[in-house]
């Protein structure tokens, strides 16, 4: 019997393979299966991170989708392709909050390539996300 998961109200699996699949269809490298449970891990973790979260303020979802970027980013689930799949899998859980970060991509690539390398930590993500986040359409507390 399997348990389901608190966050397939927000994402699942299965989405985040689709995110994978797209973004070697449009940009390249190799097709490849996430590594067994890389990403179980990674949404439990970023789930528990919201769950935890010390910083009350913050808009529902955003250390979720924030902490699930950074590790997707950082735990090479996949042989290429990681980078893209943390950002796409951001930008659809902001969406499911109502949100949206307003950045360039040139931004959005120097920020991935500074997260992947270790410059970035977790909590730095959400702040930088929560600087960009769009105020002017909807969102929830």
């Amino acid at each position: 019997m399997s348990i389901e998961q608190p966050w397939v109200e927000v994402i699942t699996v299965a989405r985040v393979n689709e995110f994978h699949k797209e973004a070697i269809a449009r940009f390249g490298g190799p097709m490849s299966f996430a590594v067994d449970g890389c990403l179980e891990q990674c949404l439990g973790n970023a789930w528990t991170a919201e769950q935890y979260q010390e910083e009350r303020s913050l808009k529902a979802g955003l250390i979720f989708a924030a902490y699930l970027l950074f590790y997707l980013a950082n735990d090479h689930c996949y042989t290429d392709g990681n980078k893209r799949v943390a950002w796409m899998s951001l930008v659809y859980i902001l969406r499911h909050y109502d949100l949206t970060v307003d950045v360039s991509d040139d931004d959005a690539v120097s920020f991935m390539n500074d997260v992947a390398s270790g410059r970035v930590n977790a909590r730095a993500v959400s702040d930088w996300i929560a600087d960009r986040l769009d105020v002017t359409g909807p969102s929830l507390s």
